[in-house]
């Protein structure tokens, strides 16, 4: 975008006025301080703006876009892609029904000759015709620049530990990345993470796991003194034994942050009240 432009928008109890200057701008504010009502005023002078009784002034046409009518918008206003022929366009995707519109708008953009590169906030991956890209190595950048303070090594459950250092692009300080357990053996991993924690791995083998949904599935396995860890991202026994090695000499002792997540079913009561201690 190039200038700025004022958005006036109003009816007969609130008045909006916005000047934007950039292609993306982020409205932000408190609960209640008009956020949410700003875009209801905006939709409902796009659905019938001679009988709203909304006014809206602005130099450009002003639209809100939602998963019900961005097509529509699309198809009808071709022009806005046309102004990107040949060339590239960068758009963020809501996560709702993104694989039908990236689909479509792809579609869309080979028709006008446009090179879009989308961004699903939700996936960790995008990808261009060239390359893969990660996002969270870009996000990481701005979440680091609000964290302040010592990296943590996470005693996490199962792989959300691993997850939080990706979107953090930290080195991970824990061997427990990408692992899991029975509920039993993580709690004694909590009450002495010393002691395990400190251990190597031995008999790595295939090894057949109850805790997914309560059905078995197999996976990479190995012992940790009287536990078994359980590697479910991993295809086959090599290395692993090497990499739990490699991470657990990056242990912070110092600071160690206990993560209990289940993705796939309800953690038990009982197993809540022995972690909560």
């Amino acid at each position: 975008m190039t200038g700025k432009y004022d958005v006036v928008l109003y009816n007969n109890k609130l008045h909006y006025h916005l000047t934007i200057n950039r292609n993306i701008t982020i409205l932000r504010g408190y609960s209640a301080s008009g956020k949410s009502e700003l875009i209801r005023l905006l939709s409902a002078h796009n659905g019938n703006p001679a009988s709203s009784g909304i006014t809206l002034v602005c130099d450009r046409k002003c639209i809100v876009l939602t998963e019900e009518n961005w097509k529509l918008y699309s198809c009808t206003y071709p022009e806005k892609l046309k102004e990107y022929q040949g060339r590239s366009a960068r758009m963020i995707v809501s996560p709702g029904s993104c694989k039908s519109i990236v689909y479509d708008l792809t579609k869309l953009c080979e028709k006008y000759d446009v090179n879009v590169l989308c961004i699903v906030p939700v996936f960790p991956f995008f990808v261009t015709k060239e390359k893969i890209y990660n996002i969270n190595k870009f996000l990481a950048y701005f979440r680091n620049r609000l964290f302040r303070g010592t990296i943590p090594t996470i005693v996490s459950y199962e792989c959300s530990g691993g997850l939080v250092y990706d979107m953090m692009d930290w080195l991970p300080l824990t061997p427990m990345v990408n692992t899991t357990y029975t509920y039993e053996d993580y709690l004694k991993i909590c009450l002495n993470p010393q002691k395990y924690l400190s251990s190597d791995l031995k008999n790595v083998h295939w090894g057949v796991f109850y805790n997914f949904n309560n059905s078995k599935k197999e996976f990479p396995c190995a012992e940790l003194q009287d536990i078994t860890v359980c590697f479910p991202h991993d295809n086959d026994c090599d290395g692993i034994a090497e990499k739990w090695q490699i991470y657990r000499r990056n242990i912070n002792w110092n600071l160690l942050l206990y993560l209990m997540v289940r993705r796939e079913q309800n953690i038990p009561i009982h197993v809540i009240k022995e972690f909560s201690k």
